[in-house]
């Protein structure tokens, strides 16, 4: 309702897309997505000054949006989506519905699903079903059987934060298992009336109807980049340590990372969020962002081709396989070419000049490992998204470049050859640049509209001052 008190209602009606009945969209949903009238309630919560008037200070970009922003992109006239900020989107203030719910952040890719829970710290006063559930979720996170044989806690990610009032977990699952992960969380009792679910990816969107059903939740909707924006520049400003770099030469054997020496000036900088496809985004100090460019060879297509190929069965065997390979025995060097160097143009003999070439000879591929396959699929879709990542920086002017994704936890085969493409094509005038919670930061960004987060610009007519996307809660 008006005063911000979410309610719970579904419409399958696919013509209209209220907003309190007080604008309408024609609308082409598909009645799968339940085009919920809940999310567009919350979009109206803040759309307009008084009840007459929506407000016109709506940034555009190229990003493509959620289940509310899918209606509004053929309004738009320009082939953009218009997003709104943050601001307007659940925003937390004291005596609100949302200051003492438990909140669980989803990212719902193509391969993965993760999870991010705040745990809410006790308070004096809580009533008896509260403190329950956290010990049912506590009980929950700490049972190894909880994750099955695609699921992981990530211990090692989690921290305590005043500023959210409680601590954070980070959890994930194969997304193929999402049916028996749902299982899981009705039997265990999981979510409840004062649980805030809010998601991002396509899942959130696909599998919406099917939560509500089984659990009784509605998911919050949450675009998936400025999701993802959002959840790196709350971290880089909760804990710049969380950013580092890698030495291409010696990182895969001693996996360690190198504070960066920017002081501070993370911006601007080149977003490559590397999941089952790749994004490629330039984000701006003041919040700006633009998908300046991608590509559909990402993670999904080293394990659909590892898959084939190699008959593993999940991502973590593909790896496994990756890390005991040799590329070189698969593809076909500059070196195979000339003997030597390309002395003309400085290409040293090490360097591919075909991905899996060697495999036209039919010696190779009778001779070919499981291993040297996957090692050569893994190099060659990096090296792709090292090569377009660098000449996007280029093109827009972005000293930095920070490589994202879920494709990039624990891989440091990639980290090292991400590193390496870039500082060796750049001549040293660019670093790559990576997150510790990688993976995380879509899910942790859609917790964090939770909390009144600030202004999404870019700057708006009317608008006297605009603050940050992904701006933390505590400096807002």
């Amino acid at each position: 309702d008006k005063s911000g008190t979410p309610v719970y209602e579904h419409s399958t009606d696919t013509n209209n897309c209220s907003y309190d009945n007080e604008v309408e969209y024609p609308c082409t949903c598909d009645t799968r997505l339940g085009c919920i009238t809940f999310s567009q309630r919350l979009f109206n919560i803040g759309m307009a000054d008084n009840d007459d008037h929506p407000r016109d200070d709506i940034h555009t970009t190229h990003a493509t949006g959620g289940i509310g922003d899918a209606c509004r992109q053929q309004h738009d006239g320009q082939g953009h989506s218009r997003q709104r900020s943050w601001s307007y989107l659940s925003a937390v203030t004291p005596g609100s519905a949302y200051e003492h719910k438990s909140c669980i952040g989803i990212d719902l890719g193509g391969t993965m699903c993760k999870i991010v829970y705040l745990e809410r710290y006790p308070s004096p006063d809580e009533a008896p079903k509260t403190t329950a559930y956290r010990e049912r979720m506590r009980a929950a996170i700490d049972n190894p059987e909880t994750y099955g044989e695609t699921g992981m806690r990530d211990k090692e990610l989690e921290f305590d934060s005043e500023e959210l009032g409680g601590r954070v977990y980070f959890v994930q699952f194969s997304t193929r298992k999402v049916g028996k992960v749902l299982d899981m969380i009705k039997e265990n009792d999981l979510v409840d009336s004062n649980t805030v679910v809010f998601g991002t990816g396509g899942g959130a969107r696909k599998y919406c109807d099917r939560i509500h059903e089984l659990l009784n939740v509605t998911i919050i909707h949450c675009d998936e980049l400025l999701s993802l924006i959002a959840g790196i520049n709350g971290m880089l400003q909760r804990d710049s340590s969380s950013l580092y770099t890698v030495d291409p030469a010696t990182f895969i054997s001693t996996n360690e990372r190198i504070p960066p020496s920017t002081n501070k000036k993370y911006f601007p900088y080149l977003l490559v969020n590397i999941g089952s496809g790749v994004s490629i985004l330039r984000v701006d100090e003041d919040g700006t962002h633009e998908r300046v460019g991608g590509t559909s060879l990402g993670g999904s297509t080293f394990f659909g081709l590892c898959c084939m190929i190699t008959n593993c069965s999940t991502f973590t065997e593909a790896m496994e396989l990756a890390e005991k390979g040799n590329a070189s025995n698969i593809d076909l060097l500059v070196e195979d070419i000339y003997g030597g160097d390309y002395e003309e143009y400085n290409l040293p003999g090490s360097t591919v000049a075909s991905s899996l070439g060697k495999l036209v000879q039919p010696e190779v591929r009778e001779n070919a490992t499981k291993e040297d396959l996957a090692r050569a699929i893994l190099e060659a879709v990096t090296n792709n998204i090292g090569s377009l990542a660098l000449l996007h920086a280029r093109a827009n002017n972005t000293p930095r470049i920070i490589f994202a994704g879920n494709f990039l936890r624990g891989n440091k085969i990639s980290k090292a050859r991400l590193s390496y493409a870039v500082e060796y094509w750049s001549k040293g005038a660019r670093h790559a640049m990576f997150l510790a919670h990688e993976g995380y930061l879509g899910a942790f960004g859609a917790l964090l509209k939770l909390f009144s987060m600030g202004r999404s610009s870019s700057k708006s007519a009317g608008s006297d001052s605009e603050e940050r996307v992904g701006k933390w809660p505590f400096n807002a």
